[in-house]
């Protein structure tokens, strides 16, 4: 949602009708304004198991393929979904942390384009990164996630995107190199 219609919500939520009962669902609440947050209960939902995600797969004709990158999904038929929808994004991703320890800086400045461009879907594709970056167990690359989280806020507090990419990427390649 916009802010625009976020301060409209907000208006419903401050001052609701008495015969409603408004459920807000979201994927990633720090999109959501504070005041909104601020005016709700958040409620978790239990994360489904890998092999009910498989099954659910199996019977919906997903393409069997992403049936790897279940764990990925951490528990959610959303995310696979979006894993499906945004396969070819994600074997982007995978590529450029392959390439960090080979390349030179300017080779991965220069050929990781997707993150400069993904404003929308920045979180799910730093989520993935993490994963990745534990997927190896080098200590090095693990090592890392604490910078993906740092570009997590500085992004979130609308700090310059393409150098909030910039910072990430050069702090990954010292960090391995």
């Amino acid at each position: 949602m916009t802010k625009e219609a976020q301060n409209s919500l907000l208006k419903v939520l401050e001052e609701p009708p008495e015969y409603a009962t408004i459920i807000l669902i979201a994927s990633n609440e720090n999109k959501l304004l504070n005041t909104i947050r601020s005016r709700c209960i958040k409620i978790n939902f239990n994360k489904l198991k890998d092999e009910e995600i498989i099954e659910y797969i199996k019977k919906n004709t997903i393409d069997n393929s992403i049936i790897n990158m279940v764990t990925y999904a951490g528990g959610s038929i959303g995310k696979i979904l979006k894993i499906q929808k945004n396969k070819q994004e994600y074997e982007e991703i995978e590529n450029i942390l392959e390439q960090i320890d080979k390349k030179d800086l300017v080779y991965i400045l220069n050929n990781s384009p997707l993150l400069y461009k993904s404003k929308e879907n920045i979180y799910d594709l730093l989520d993935y990164i993490n994963i990745l970056l534990l997927k190896t167990n080098q200590i090095q690359k693990i090592n890392c996630i604490k910078y993906v989280e740092e570009a997590k806020k500085r992004i979130n507090s609308n700090s310059n995107y393409d150098m909030t990419i910039d910072w990430l990427l050069m702090k990954i390649f010292k960090e391995c190199n």
